[in-house]
């Protein structure tokens, strides 16, 4: 099968805005890398208050998101800085 398809949360999208249009674009495009080819890549599961969450790094920036393998769904829920992120509270994502 071909990739996953990928859906962004409001505070995810609201991350981005928050970013630089370069940064955000990077951020986008390794996702939808990530999500293409997701059956063959390695995935990094959270733990803790972010357990049930994976990440993915890009550069210094992280991408916590949740895997609805039924409906072959990547759900980002937040985009920050590797020194933020995990301080912040989990987004309420569905699964």
């Amino acid at each position: 099968m071909n990739g996953w398809a990928v859906e962004f949360l409001p505070t995810a999208l609201s991350d981005l805005k928050q970013l630089s249009k370069v940064v955000s674009s990077q951020v986008i495009a390794k996702f939808h890398e990530h999500a293409k080819n997701f059956d063959n890549v390695r995935i990094v599961p959270l733990h803790r208050e972010w357990e049930g969450y994976f990440k993915l790094r890009v550069g210094d920036w992280r991408v916590a998101y949740v895997i609805n393998r039924t409906r072959r769904l990547l759900i980002v829920a937040a985009v920050d800085h590797r020194r933020k992120i995990y301080k912040r509270k989990p987004p309420r994502a569905f699964k």
